[in-house]
């Protein structure tokens, strides 16, 4: 039914008419084309009927010719130029209205989904992924809110080559899509297989904030891959807020990501604000505050990650940051609480920023911490940390470094006097921080050893560039031994030695090669 200035009529529209009113988007369809010389402004009172939330202001572009996205965009029946366009903040306030409008772009080939300001409610999943295909927030409100149960928002549905899912998608563009939720709301932004796309939500009241997943898995297949990530996660003191969920951003195989995150009052019992599972090669800014678990969590199958300037705050008994993963880095990050961070992953590295009770876990090989601000206690279980212009609680700390070793291959008539009485030290090579290396070791000899002999032979990487000539001891003797070390190698004695003699000897540090 048709209304012009308040009286019923039929579908017509006189050439001095400034204002029309439609009970739905269909009838304005119908109204064919728009002669006036004035703007034409249609006052439409529903999407399918009065009231039901869909409708609302347009003004008619006589001049427009896209195609009919059914929110944003209408096409007028019978003629191709003239389209009505969807003016101000008013909202889709039911499911079907937003998918209608996704449906209707992905038909007409549109390449862009564009929500105005206003808050549009949902009572079931809405899919908003396609290959090429954006999903973007006109202003800086625009409110998708969730009332079901489930997941609110999904990033996995069709694609042009499904053994990948989804490629080059956008959802929120240069504005953030806020996506609220309810306790029942279990993921609020869920991804599957979304591959360098970009992602900018404001994600509020959820179980989970973000869930990356791969369903595919196969060698092309993965959660994300070179997706760029802004998200924020509200859930605490800034807001009145309901829900408190288990996860802020969760991922399971991602890969080469960037990922802009503020997680706040995240992490439930056994969960944690930031959450890495299988995922490589990711770099993340931003802040992760915990609840109960842990702030950031990296899972031991994840490696090659890096933190930059990241802050974290743990409130319950987890770790700030927990880093169990190999390759992981911390570069100029801050943990604060009580419960400190762990790490126990092999050749971390943290440089720069502070964190409150450090653990390394004697399982943690070859960790660096280089001008860390460490407080609280620092617990170093492990034999191969190195540490280098640190302080605790505001004190220098003493510089130390694991030395990296190689045993000798031990020439004729020559043992290990370990093997025999181990409280001495086997023929060994030694490493230090600086490169220098030092050859160290208890000899006895099961023969006699001539003048000119090789004793031992030091392996590459270890050896002098130019010859040295250093003193040993003949233990059995009480008498000093020349030996001289070349760049080959060979550890050679300038003096003879009896059979069932006992040298000990420690080389002066030379550069090894």
């Amino acid at each position: 039914m048709i209304f012009q200035n308040g009286t019923e009529s039929e579908p017509q529209i006189p050439r001095t008419a400034q204002l029309i009113t439609a009970n739905s988007i269909q009838n304005l369809r119908e109204l064919g084309e728009v002669t006036n010389d004035s703007p034409v402004l249609a006052l439409i009172l529903g999407r399918a009927e009065p009231y039901d939330g869909g409708g609302g202001l347009f003004l008619y572009d006589p001049k427009a010719t896209g195609a009919d996205d059914g929110r944003t965009f209408i096409a007028v029946a019978d003629t191709k130029k003239g389209r009505w366009r969807r003016l101000g903040d008013s909202a889709i306030i039911d499911n079907a209205g937003l998918a209608e409008a996704r449906d209707n772009c992905w038909a007409n080939g549109l390449t862009t989904l564009e929500i105005p300001d206003g808050e549009y409610i949902i009572g079931s999943k809405l899919e908003l992924a396609k290959d090429h295909w954006a999903c973007v927030a006109l202003g800086g409100s625009a409110r998708i809110k969730h009332v079901g149960a489930g997941i609110a928002v999904s990033l996995s549905g069709p694609s042009d080559n499904p053994n990948y899912g989804t490629y080059r998608g956008i959802l929120g563009g240069d504005r953030p899509l806020v996506i609220e939720g309810n306790a029942k709301s279990s993921r609020l932004l869920d991804i599957d297989n979304f591959h360098h796309g970009s992602i900018n939500v404001d994600l509020k009241n959820g179980q989970t904030g973000v869930h990356i997943a791969d369903s595919i898995q196969n060698v092309s297949s993965a959660g994300a891959v070179l997706t760029k990530f802004k998200v924020r996660v509200s859930q605490g003191n800034d807001g009145p807020f309901t829900t408190t969920p288990t996860h802020g951003f969760y991922a399971s195989r991602i890969f080469g990501c960037h990922c802009d995150l503020l997680i706040e009052h995240c992490g439930g019992k056994g969960n944690f604000g930031v959450h890495l599972e299988a995922s490589a090669a990711n770099l993340f800014y931003g802040a992760s505050e915990g609840n109960e678990s842990g702030g950031v969590f990296i899972d031991a199958d994840s490696y090659r990650n890096t933190f930059v300037g990241f802050f974290c705050e743990e409130n319950g008994a987890g770790a700030d940051f927990d880093i169990r993963g190999d390759f992981n880095r911390l570069l100029n990050c801050t943990g604060v609480s009580s419960g400190g961070s762990l790490i126990s992953g092999d050749y971390a590295v943290v440089e720069g920023g502070k964190l409150n009770n450090l653990r390394i876990g004697s399982d943690a090989h070859y960790t660096v911490l280089d001008s860390v601000d460490l407080s609280g206690v620092f617990t170093d279980n492990s034999a191969t940390t190195t540490v280098r212009n640190c302080r605790l609680n505001g004190e220098p700390m003493r510089d130390y470094a694991p030395r990296q070793k190689a045993l000798l291959t031990l020439g004729r008539w020559v043992a290990s006097y370990a093997e025999s009485d181990p409280s001495y030290q086997a023929p060994i090579c030694y490493r230090s921080i600086d490169g220098s290396c030092q050859v160290a070791g208890s000899f006895a000899m099961t023969g006699p050893i001539s003048t000119g002999d090789t004793i031992a032979v030091i392996p590459v990487g270890y050896r002098p560039a130019a010859r040295i000539m250093f003193t040993a001891v003949n233990v059995s003797t009480n008498a000093p031994i020349c030996l001289t070390a070349d760049s080959a190698g060979n550890l050679q004695t300038r003096s003879p030695i009896g059979k069932g003699n006992v040298v000990g000897l420690l080389s002066p540090p030379f550069i090894g090669g």
